[in-house]
């Protein structure tokens, strides 16, 4: 399980010379209703805090299971000589079984990972302990550190192996985690790693005559079908129909080498070409250069001989 995005950045020295330093990603798993940050100013570990207790935590007989970074299952009985228990009482016991996972931290308990980055993770199996506020399924994974800005380079690629393909993904530039900040300006879609699919990613921007954003789709379909590109044969599939997100920008991967033919909605321009072998392309630059399949051509017309 991962998911890879390609984030394209035509002004990276303009970034770096008002102050931006790093690229921000944030992934969201329920369509864009909430997100949270995948990546910090440094990798860190993967936590669950429990919740907090009135005064002690009643934990006689209950049995908590964990696993960690994807590990063999743990499994904390809590005797029954002891009902109420403090949280140091709690971590105390399930580092009897983990050492160094359970700490204190403002009241509560916190499970942790040993290890650090996307692949750092604490997922609960079992708890019976209704006190702690921890349910079957509760998962949390770590972070990895922000992309650097790098002079020079336009394309940036983030691997989050812990992501999903068709999880939605966001970014933003910032120095580091601090002002001065950016809005998170796009919202695009986990692909299969590059390792697996040979893409380019395809990129657009839409505005209305006010210069105003404009969502609008667009049609994709491959123009010779089969295709055996790079080992991999693409083709006999249903159009492929992007939209651009509220801020008109509008992201797509496109196998390299294929030939396509794009519709944009809403006018008369069908264009047709080969995707390029690069890491991104703008889509308006390649759709312009194009020839119109549709071009009706028009033959010189005949020259008539005329005898003098």
């Amino acid at each position: 399980m991962a998911a890879q995005i390609t984030i394209p950045v035509s002004n990276v020295l303009t970034l770096l010379e008002t102050g931006f330093s790093v690229i921000e990603v944030q992934q969201s798993k329920d369509s864009g209703n909430s997100y949270h940050a995948v990546t910090a100013s440094s990798p860190d570990s993967a936590f669950l805090d429990s919740a907090l207790p009135n005064t002690l935590y009643r934990m006689g007989s209950k049995v908590l299971k964990f696993v960690l970074d994807g590990g063999q299952e743990q499994v904390v009985s809590f005797g029954s000589v002891l009902d109420f228990w403090t949280a140091s009482q709690v971590a105390g016991r399930i580092n009897e079984i983990s050492p160094t996972t359970a700490f204190v931290v403002n009241g509560r308990v916190r499970l942790g990972s040993p290890t650090t980055g996307r692949g750092s993770s604490v997922v609960i199996t079992y708890c019976d302990a209704t006190d702690l506020g921890w349910f079957v399924g509760d998962l949390a994974h770590g972070h990895d550190q922000h992309l650097i800005l790098i002079e020079g380079t336009l394309v940036y690629t983030y691997l989050d192996i812990a992501g999903a393909i068709g999880d939605l993904y966001r970014w933003r530039f910032s120095n580091d985690g601090i002002i001065p900040f950016t809005e998170y300006a796009t919202r695009v879609e986990g692909t299969a790693p590059s390792s697996a699919s040979p893409t380019s990613i395809a990129t657009a921007f839409f505005v209305g005559l006010d210069g105003k954003p404009r969502q609008r789709s667009i049609l994709i379909v491959g123009s010779a079908l089969p295709q055996l590109i790079s080992g991999f044969i693409t083709g006999d599939e249903a159009p492929l129909i992007v939209k651009s997100d509220e801020l008109g920008f509008l992201q797509v991967p496109l196998v390299r080498g294929s030939v396509v033919r794009v519709a944009i909605e809403g006018t008369a321009l069908v264009r047709e070409f080969t995707v390029p072998n690069v890491d991104t392309f703008d889509l308006m630059t390649a759709l312009s250069t194009a020839p119109d399949p549709f071009t009706v051509q028009i033959p010189a017309p005949l020259l008539t001989r005329r005898n003098i």
